[in-house]
């Protein structure tokens, strides 16, 4: 049982590592309010460059897993955070607007591969609104940010940190149960 439990070990701990950047890219964010829009940009594009690694790495555990092979879903969430991560650490003088699209279809897009994925999930896992939850308020912020981007960078802060939190806490809680199972596994 032992060869079924690591790859899943390697899907949980990836889970947990992802929610504990995005609760550190958070807590950054909410512990300087008068952070400016270039460490931002900086921040933002550490986070979801290491995400979109994160994410890979999920990816290529999964395929070990007994489910079988992984979504691709996955694979192309985690592109799409390293091509925005990569963007935003080369190009990181932008005006606010441009930063706030940016981060606005990043969140759009990643919430948008979250729900699918959720979706497709809840054949296999109890948990997966956990999911579709952090997918969903990452759609709403992507449509805000995209729908009202003249608000300002420093307008969706809060926001953005505390939908971060949520999803990190949703991360990190589907980390450990996954962690948990496999535990049982090597029992």
């Amino acid at each position: 049982m032992a060869t079924i439990a690591e790859p899943m070990k390697t899907v949980g701990i990836a889970s947990i590592f992802r929610g504990v950047l995005a609760i550190a890219f958070g807590v950054v964010i909410l512990v300087w309010p008068q952070i400016t829009v270039s460490i931002v940009v900086v921040v933002f594009g550490i986070f979801v460059l290491a995400d979109g690694v994160a994410g890979i790495v999920h990816w290529f555990g999964r395929r070990k897993s007994p489910e079988g092979r992984p979504s691709g879903w996955l694979l192309v969430a985690s592109v799409v955070s390293i091509a925005a991560g990569l963007a935003a650490l080369f190009w990181p003088g932008p005006t606010a607007i441009v930063v706030t699209l940016i981060i606005g279809w990043w969140a759009l897009l990643i919430g948008i591969l979250q729900v699918v994925w959720a979706f497709m999930a809840r054949k296999y896992f109890a948990l997966w609104w956990t999911g579709l939850i952090a997918g969903l308020l990452f759609v709403a912020l992507g449509l805000l940010l995209i729908l009202q981007p003249a608000t300002g960078i420093m307008g969706f802060l809060i926001v953005l940190a505390i939908i971060s939190i949520i999803a990190g806490i949703l991360h990190i809680y589907d980390g450990t149960r996954i962690l948990r199972f496999a535990k049982r596994l090597d029992a």
